[in-house]
């Protein structure tokens, strides 16, 4: 079973080369039970980890089962500690925070056994080394010999070839110690081949052969089964891995969550931006849309003097003249209504109540081209016009900021409020339209253009011109029609000149639309700079946890796991910690989003593919930024991870 031809290990300190082995020669066979004893620095550890495929030597030839085990690759030497090699430590090495019951199947585990066979198998094997009743006690739960008792029956779980016992009873008491040995030698009865480490004489005597070495030689020379439980599967399943990385995660809450805590900070902003900045620009569109699909709006533009352009909104070059000839128009067949507009903010007063506000003189035609219904009152008249009357017209929110939230209640018509110091009677208020995104429609007093202009302001000029088209179709031909009519008005021969610009309502959308989506971007950026912040804690993180379990990495291949599997199962963690990190960070968007929109008086909505942009993105982050900690795990010798304080 076991054949060891002229083997040498030799360690290298810098260029000192120190022989650890020197030509050991010796054979094993099936069911036999041996102690190697020697003295501390005699070599015999070097000799059980190469033995356990732990440690390669460095010339001669090691065969198990007629396989040269030097020759073997990383996986397949992790197959050997899996399926052929079972360990007895002196330290027990059992996973600290984890049951007995789960301790036994872990060899099984990564050997690819059905979980309720393994289940089956480790309670077998603990009540057959009699902790039938510990099967959920961790251990620091259990004694010393209880714990060396776990530790052997994992060594019995896969049915092994061979047993290799290391110092199995240095660290027990001498009756707990006779008790260990008993059952060696019962497993030996049964067949087992056993190996055991020692330097205590009356222990190897419990052997049926002794071998010594002294000075890495074989000194005295005073042999192994394979027997199969059932067949097994080459790999532990992907979902095994899960449940094992969860296992683990759940072992370190506390550093869980604050590992987790960048990724949900990050992926519940994105949700919450995206999801605002959307809401705000439905609310914009609605608002836009609500003042009417058929609206064009001239604004001035900028005049010319001296070779020198001014800046665009900054002329007065709209005048009523110009309002009144678009009305009256033969050439114009598309525009149904205009309206001429001067607005200016100024300060109002009702009685111990003021506010600055939007104060916009108008025509009747107002209220027909940008879709305003009053509420209670009555709109500004032509007649009001006409004898530049002082009478004011509020918004709802003008209302409540001059008459309180009661304002209903207390019904301001009738009532006077004073506009830059002049008294003005209240005789209507308008139902509410809400924000466009760049002005509250409601925070608006409305007052008769003459008397904006001549009483209030002192101006000869308009602000703007709201004309209303025939219908949507003709919006470009009404604009056209607009425009050659104020460049012939205005003496001006080349278009890209032209004092005054003409919006519809698409345009105001378009530029709304792009202003809100840089916004989201801007913060959606922002945010996804916290999520790679969070993903290089996590990388810390795993860092620091490799270390932290190096001898559990270690124990874990010395049990028969693959690289493969290591990597997978550290990045199995880090992924389940930027996934769930990534579930809480929706929710937590979505309630922050929907919280915001209330506040902000916006409808409510959620982002589908933002979400599950989210989840993908957080699970990208966990492969990216855990590969390494999983590699560098994955690339641990077991023998030194072993060694690992």
């Amino acid at each position: 079973m076991i054949q060891v031809e002229h083997i040498s290990k030799i360690y290298k300190t810098g260029e000192v080369e120190v022989p650890a082995l020197q030509d050991v020669t010796f054979t094993v066979n099936k069911g036999e039970f041996v102690a190697i004893m020697g003295p501390s620095g005699s070599g015999k550890s070097t000799l059980m980890n190469i033995l356990g495929a732990l440690d390669i030597p460095t010339t001669g030839e090691y065969v198990l089962d007629g396989e040269n085990v030097g020759a073997l690759t990383d996986d397949q030497l992790a197959e050997i500690r899996n399926r052929k090699i079972g360990f007895v430590f002196q330290l027990y090495n059992l996973l600290p925070r984890t049951s007995a019951l789960k301790n036994v199947m872990l060899p099984m585990m990564y050997g690819g056994i059905p979980k309720e066979l393994r289940r089956e198998k480790a309670e077998h094997l603990l009540k057959q080394v009699g902790l039938g009743d510990r099967l959920s006690h961790t251990a620091s739960q259990l004694s010393g010999g209880q714990q060396q008792r776990v530790a052997i029956a994992r060594a019995l779980s896969m049915d092994p070839s061979i047993i290799l016992a290391d110092e199995p009873t240095g660290n027990i008491a001498s009756a707990q110690a006779r008790e260990i040995m008993e059952i060696f030698q019962d497993l030996n009865d049964r067949g087992n081949t056993i190996l055991m480490i020692t330097h205590e004489q009356d222990i190897a005597h419990y052997a049926k052969r002794i071998i010594k070495i002294r000075d890495g030689k074989l000194d005295i020379d005073s042999k192994t089964a394979a027997r199969s439980w059932r067949e097994r599967g080459p790999n532990m399943e992907a979902r095994e891995l899960i449940v094992e990385s969860f296992g683990t995660l759940s072992l370190n809450k506390i550093r869980t969550g604050l590992a987790m805590l960048g990724v949900v900070i990050g992926i519940g902003s994105v949700i919450a931006l995206v999801s605002l900045g959307q809401a705000s620009q439905r609310s914009v569109e609605n608002q836009i849309k609500s003042l009417g699909s058929n609206l064009l709006t001239v604004s001035p533009g900028a005049q010319t003097q001296g070779g020198i352009r001014g800046m665009a909104g900054g002329a007065t070059t709209l005048t009523n003249e110009d309002a009144q000839a678009i009305k009256d128009s033969k050439e114009i067949t598309s525009v149904s209504d205009v309206s001429p507009e001067y607005s200016q903010r100024a300060q109002a007063v009702a009685g111990r109540n003021n506010t600055n506000t939007q104060i916009i003189g108008v025509a009747p035609q107002y209220s027909v081209v940008r879709n305003i219904n009053v509420a209670s009152g009555s709109f500004i008249t032509q007649r009001n016009v006409e004898a530049r009357s002082k009478v004011a017209v509020l918004g709802p929110q003008a209302a409540e900021d001059l008459f309180g939230e009661d304002w209903q209640g207390s019904d301001p018509i009738g009532k006077s409020v004073r506009i830059d110091g002049q008294s003005f009677l209240v005789i209507g208020v308008t139902e509410s339209k809400g924000g466009t995104g760049f002005q509250n429609q409601d925070d608006r007093i409305y007052i008769p253009l003459t008397t904006a202009q001549k009483t209030l302001f002192g101006s000869n000029y308009l602000t703007s011109i709201a004309v209303a088209a025939t219908s949507e179709e003709v919006m470009e031909q009404a604009r056209n029609e607009i425009g050659y009519l104020l460049l012939e008005r205005h003496r001006i021969s080349d278009p890209y000149q032209a004092d005054f610009s003409i919006f519809s309502q698409e345009d105001i959308l378009g530029t709304a639309a792009q202003i809100t989506e840089t916004f989201t971007a801007l913060l959606s950026g922002i945010a996804a700079i916290s999520l790679v912040v969070g993903g290089i804690g996590i990388m810390n993180i795993m860092l620091v946890t490799v270390t932290e379990r190096t001898r559990e990495i270690g124990l874990r291949k010395a049990l028969g796991a693959k690289r493969k599997t290591i990597t997978a199962q550290f990045l199995f963690e880090a992924v389940i910690i930027t996934f769930v990190g990534g579930l809480i960070g929706v929710v937590a968007g979505i309630i922050v989003s929907y919280f915001l929109s209330n506040s902000f008086g916006l409808s409510f909505g959620l982002s589908f593919p933002s979400i599950l942009l989210a989840f993908g993105v957080s699970t990208v982050i966990g492969i990216i930024f855990g590969w390494y900690p999983a590699r560098k795990a994955s690339l641990l010798e077991p023998i030194e991870a072993l060694r690992y304080e």
